[in-house]
């Protein structure tokens, strides 16, 4: 599921950087491993907050290296041939980079702790097109889950297996809820939202490296 959530930011991202700016160039650099790292899974509180740690407790998740932050000399080491580092993504061990000079991608491929560089329209990471895990091994119950209990969200819900983990008692109290879109007009003046605005506690610009959204 983890997987399937920062493959789909990675998309989103991709798209909207170059709906953007066609003439800038963006790549993703993914790297071999998180060797040299001056993080450790033996002391989580150096790079997770005690709340996310918490809620792998209660969920039975355990930490693996997909959790360490990205080695930090292998960013310094691909720095000094990019524009900017745009992103970083520990889940897939790739940095989103924008390079203006295409000769740079060569230096960075041959580089010994990167794996492999391409722009950022192509798929970078084919082993994590995984099905999906809820949907394999429970399927949704009719009798218990049915549209008129969502009203008109139902093929909303239904579409993102809402219903399904409704069915499973995943309700979402105490719970950080984290969202993705690509823009809503008036999301900040609509008295539809009027509900939600309070509970919003921060936002982020992906394209920009902005809090504007």
């Amino acid at each position: 599921m983890k997987s399937l959530f920062f493959t789909a930011l990675l998309l989103i991202w991709a798209s909207a950087i170059f709906g953007q700016n066609q003439s800038s160039l963006y790549y993703w650099v993914k790297f071999k491993d998180k060797q040299n790292n001056p993080y450790s899974l033996n002391n989580p509180l150096q790079f997770l907050s005690q709340q996310a740690l918490d809620r792998r407790t209660n969920q039975g998740l355990t930490l693996d290296s997909t959790d360490l932050p990205i080695t930090p000399a292998y960013i310094n080491g691909v720095s000094p041939f990019t524009d900017q580092v745009v992103h970083r993504i520990k889940w897939f061990n790739l940095i989103v980079v924008k390079i203006t000079d295409s000769t740079r991608v060569d230096s960075i491929k041959h580089l010994s702790f990167v794996d492999s560089i391409a722009p950022l329209i192509s798929y970078p990471y084919k082993s994590l097109s995984v099905t999906n895990k809820f949907e394999s091994s429970t399927p949704v119950d009719q009798e218990i889950i049915y549209p008129n209990m969502h009203g008109i969200a139902y093929h909303q819900l239904n579409m993102m297996n809402g219903d399904l983990l409704h069915q499973l008692g995943y309700r979402g109290q105490g719970m950080l809820i984290s969202m993705m879109d690509n823009g809503c007009n008036g999301a900040n003046t609509l008295h539809a939202f009027d509900s939600v605005r309070p509970h919003i506690l921060d936002s982020w610009n992906f394209v920009t490296n902005q809090q504007d959204i």
